[in-house]
């Protein structure tokens, strides 16, 4: 049993926003939950193959709308890189 809260446990879906070809890019890397995705940072996701800006922007866009963010872990290193912050 984990001792995670239950929403952490919410599957990535179109019911919270994720498109299904985003929703399909993260499981294919082990991102099946709010849990996993909220602890990667935006580096991390743009490691992920076939993961871009687009991809990055549907993230934290959908996150945002549930009051939700990425691990803040470098994003000053991205914006540096012309990554700009959604």
């Amino acid at each position: 049993m984990t001792n995670k809260p239950m929403w952490l446990l919410s599957k990535l879906d179109r019911s919270i926003g994720f498109p299904l070809r985003l929703q399909r890019l993260l499981e294919n890397h082990k991102i099946v939950n709010l849990g996993d995705l909220i602890e990667k940072s935006e580096m991390d996701l743009l490691k992920l193959r076939q993961f871009g800006r687009m991809s990055l922007r549907q993230v934290k866009g959908s996150l945002a709308n549930l009051g939700l963010s990425l691990k803040e872990e470098q994003s000053q290193q991205l914006r540096s890189w012309g990554v700009p912050k959604a």
